[in-house]
């Protein structure tokens, strides 16, 4: 099945068993929400690209224990949470002119928040998951006006561009080394951290935002993990060897800063 085929059979909060907040054409979402609202100039630019495209807004899905990935990067909070703790905010998808299904992972509206959007990327494709047979069909994307740029959008949809040449495109324009990708994780988990510490103590039910912090860090600490494996430049510094390539990615991950989710309840 194409990625389009396999969205359409996500059923909304419409339909029994729904598995995301809404599922359908984006022309309709668009008389859902109001002109004010902060993604609704990007999306009316997407039905004008492509006047059929759908999409899918909170999509929640779960975290698969059983993968290698996943031990490594070790990282038990993530599977304390309830049931399909992470959510997608948003996948636009539909057909190209030959017909292939693409999607667009929408993970924030801030520059930073690309990382995260990889991190759903890379979760969305391991073995197991929605995608995995499709990593080269979907791509990260996020809203910010530096970041957001239509006119690849446009191409990957007229099949004058690939997915893979679109998302190297807007990587290089992110962080051009795996180091910067590194530090700007490693900036954001602090940051996460920062926010949970200051604002935590101050709510009477802190279980939503507890949960967005250990998602959030889970995200970047898979991003991390993922773009040092499959990063050539360092995999011939250290002379194609890939168990050092691993043990790196591993050291990469466990540098990122996150607070405990016992702590979290005890601030």
């Amino acid at each position: 099945m194409s990625v389009t085929e396999i969205l359409l059979q996500i059923p909304d909060v419409r339909k029994e068993n729904g598995r995301c907040a809404f599922n359908g054409y984006l022309e309709d979402y668009l008389t859902m929400i109001e002109e004010g609202h902060p993604w609704y100039p990007q999306f009316q630019e997407l039905f004008e690209i492509n006047p059929n495209f759908r999409i899918m807004v909170d999509y929640a899905f779960g975290v698969n224990p059983n993968l290698v990935t996943n031990q490594i990067i070790r990282y038990k909070d993530i599977l304390k949470l309830p049931e399909r703790p992470i959510c997608v905010p948003y996948i636009v998808y539909g057909d190209t002119t030959k017909k292939v299904g693409v999607g667009f992972i929408f993970g924030g509206s801030k520059k930073e928040d690309y990382l995260i959007s990889k991190g759903y990327y890379f979760a969305l494709t391991e073995p197991e998951a929605l995608f995995q047979d499709h990593r080269n069909f979907v791509m990260a994307c996020v809203n910010d006006p530096t970041m957001y740029d239509a006119s690849l959008i446009k191409k990957i949809m007229m099949d004058q561009m690939t997915i893979g040449n679109a998302q190297r495109v807007l990587d290089n324009h992110v962080f051009k080394k795996l180091d910067e990708a590194v530090s700007a994780c490693l900036a954001l988990s602090q940051s996460i951290k920062d926010h949970v510490i200051e604002v935590i103590p101050t709510l009477e039910d802190r279980s939503s935002t507890i949960a967005h912090a250990i998602v959030s860090w889970y995200l970047l600490k898979k991003a991390v993990y993922v773009m040092t494996m499959t990063n050539k430049p360092l995999l011939a510094q250290l002379e194609n060897n890939v168990k050092a390539q691993r043990h790196q990615a591993k050291v990469n991950a466990d540098s990122l800063v996150f607070m405990p989710l016992s702590e979290m309840w005890r601030l």
